[in-house]
C-alpha cells in the first residue's frame, strides 16, 4: 500500500483521536477540578514576588507588573496587589489588598478573587508541567476601593487565567495560546463610583490586555498605540523602544517604569 494511501491515513487519524480521546477523558473522569482546587492554596498566584526557593532547587517564577486601562480614552491604569490569603471561610475565594492608581492618584483597596469554573482544556507531553495538566480557571473579580476620596468606587467582573502544576508541584500561571504564551490572567471589569455618577471599563492582564480595542498595536508583545501616548503611556512606551541615544534620560524613564508608586502610604493622594 503507498504510504499517503487514504485509507491508512484515516487509520491513523483514529488511532490518534482515540488515544488523545482516552487520555483526556481520563483525567476528566475525576473529581471536578474546581472541587479539587478546594484543597489547593493558590494565594501567591496573584502576587507580584518571587515565590519559590531557589536554595531549594526551585525555579524562579516572578510575574510581571499588571498592564491595564480605564475608560473610553484608554486611560493608564494601574494595579498592584500586596495580599491574598484564602478566606477560611469559603474554600473558593481568597481575600484581596492592593492599590489602584490612576495618573498620580492612588488609592487602597480590598476585595475578593472567587473561583467559579475551573475546567481542564488541554493535555499534552511537557516538562515543564506536573501531570501534563492545563486547566482553564474562570475567577469573580469584586474589589471596592477606600471611600474616602470623592473619585472612588468599586471594580465588578471577570479574570480569566490558566494554571499548572510545575514539576516543583508549585502551583503557577501558564497560557493556553501557542502563539502567545505571555497572556496570564485576564481580567475584565466595570468601575462604579461610590455615588453612581460614574461608570468605566477598565480591563488589566499581564503582558497583554484583553478587549483593549486599537489601544495594542503588537503582533507578539503589548506596543501601544501611540494616539494613547498622552493618556499616560508615555513612559510605557519610552521604556520599551529600542533607541536610547540619550542614556541619561533613558535612565530617568527607567527610574519612574520601575517606581514602587503603591509604597507611599498617603491614602488616594497623589504618589
Amino acid at each position: 500500500m503507498h504510504p499517503h494511501h487514504p485509507l491508512r491515513f484515516f487509520l491513523w487519524l483514529f488511532a490518534f483521536l482515540g488515544v488523545t480521546l482516552l487520555s483526556t477523558s481520563s483525567f476528566q473522569s475525576k473529581k471536578n477540578p474546581l472541587q479539587e482546587l478546594k484543597n489547593v492554596d493558590l494565594s501567591d498566584l496573584w502576587l507580584n514576588t518571587s515565590m519559590n526557593d531557589l536554595s531549594a532547587g526551585y525555579d524562579s517564577y516572578m510575574l510581571a507588573k499588571p498592564i491595564g486601562f480605564i475608560g473610553s480614552k484608554k486611560e493608564r491604569f494601574y494595579i498592584h496587589i500586596s495580599q491574598v490569603q484564602k478566606n477560611p471561610k469559603n474554600p473558593l475565594q481568597y481575600l484581596v489588598t492592593g492599590k489602584t492608581r490612576v495618573k498620580d492618584v492612588v488609592c487602597p483597596f480590598s476585595g475578593q478573587f472567587t473561583l467559579t469554573k475551573a475546567e481542564v482544556i488541554y493535555v499534552t507531553q511537557d516538562e515543564s508541567m506536573l501531570n501534563d495538566q492545563l486547566i482553564r480557571l474562570e475567577i469573580q473579580v469584586s474589589f471596592q476601593e477606600e471611600k474616602s476620596h470623592p473619585h472612588t468606587g468599586t471594580f465588578t467582573g471577570q479574570m480569566l487565567t490558566y494554571i499548572y502544576r510545575n514539576p516543583q508541584n508549585i502551583w503557577v500561571a501558564g497560557s493556553f495560546s501557542a502563539g502567545d504564551r505571555f497572556c496570564l490572567h485576564q481580567t475584565k471589569t466595570t468601575w462604579k463610583s461610590y455615588d453612581e455618577k460614574l461608570e468605566e471599563i477598565c480591563h488589566w492582564g499581564i503582558y497583554r490586555i484583553p478587549d483593549c480595542g486599537d489601544l495594542d498595536q503588537g503582533k507578539n508583545k503589548f506596543t501601544v498605540n501611540e494616539k494613547y501616548l498622552k493618556n499616560g503611556w508615555q513612559v510605557y512606551h519610552e521604556v520599551f523602544q529600542s533607541n536610547h541615544d540619550n542614556a541619561e534620560k533613558w535612565q530617568q524613564t527607567l527610574r519612574e517604569f520601575n517606581r514602587a508608586w503603591w509604597s507611599k502610604m498617603r491614602l488616594c493622594g497623589f504618589t
